[in-house]
């Protein structure tokens, strides 16, 4: 009786909240890149739920653009935080307020972007759309860079300068809730706005397409035209 009343103990208290956390950190140590790409999974799925739940009720709910967000947060944020955090504290070592603002700093000009247009750019790519991508980017990187310096660089003075480095992720990952959510919201709203601005670009004007005398006419009529980049653009 008391073996089995010991047992049942012992089962309890590996399901509250200090037991999850304890396997939750063995699995952390154990399995570092498994483990944050599913903790970004579910991070980014929940924060999509928020973002078409809370802040946009007036469309019908979408379980694809929600199973997108997780799988971008897993397969691509999942397996960054994992090696970036440690990176970070390699080229600023230390707990010292000077050192934790190099880091900040560092963060905001390496980490921001690279997220953020990743983020964009695999939403394009996995909704089907890839001629997105470029108006995406040069359109709402930088407005979302501006958004989340007013969150990102409090949150990361406290968890650099307190929680060990790999539990970093960790934190990004639950303090992101929110973030996913705004992310979630801007990614989408880059799609809606570039779709629109494609179609007007390659529509055929109604009088080229009554005088054209053959379908490659029209064809070749509504192909979009290829814009040279130019390689200093884009540094």
């Amino acid at each position: 009786m008391a073996t089995a009343a010991g047992q049942a103990t012992a089962v309890a208290a590996s399901w509250s909240l200090s037991g999850i956390l304890a396997r939750y950190n063995a699995a952390l140590q154990r399995y570092p890149m498994p483990t944050n790409m599913a903790t970004g999974f579910v991070t980014a799925s929940v924060g999509d739920v928020i973002c078409q739940l809370g802040f946009e009720s007036d469309k019908q709910y979408s379980v694809r653009r929600t199973l997108e967000m997780g799988v971008i947060r897993a397969g691509f944020m999942g397996p960054f935080l994992t090696v970036y955090f440690p990176f970070l504290a390699r080229m600023a070592p230390g707990t010292a307020t000077p050192q934790i603002l190099k880091r900040l700093a560092l963060d905001q000009v390496i980490g921001s972007p690279i997220s953020i247009a990743g983020t964009f750019a695999l939403a394009a790519l996995l909704q089907g759309k890839p001629e997105t991508v470029v108006p995406r980017i040069t359109e709402r990187v930088l407005p979302t860079m501006a958004a989340g310096a007013c969150f990102w660089p409090f949150l990361h003075f406290i968890n650099f300068k307190w929680v060990p480095v790999h539990h970093q992720a960790l934190v990004a990952h639950a303090a992101s809730l929110g973030w996913n959510a705004f992310l979630s919201f801007e990614a989408n709203a880059a799609l809606s706005k570039a779709e629109p601005e494609l179609a007007a670009a390659t529509a055929v004007p109604p009088h080229e397409v009554a005088g054209a005398d053959s379908v490659s006419a029209v064809a070749q009529a509504a192909a979009p035209a290829v814009v040279p980049v130019s390689t200093s653009a884009l540094q």
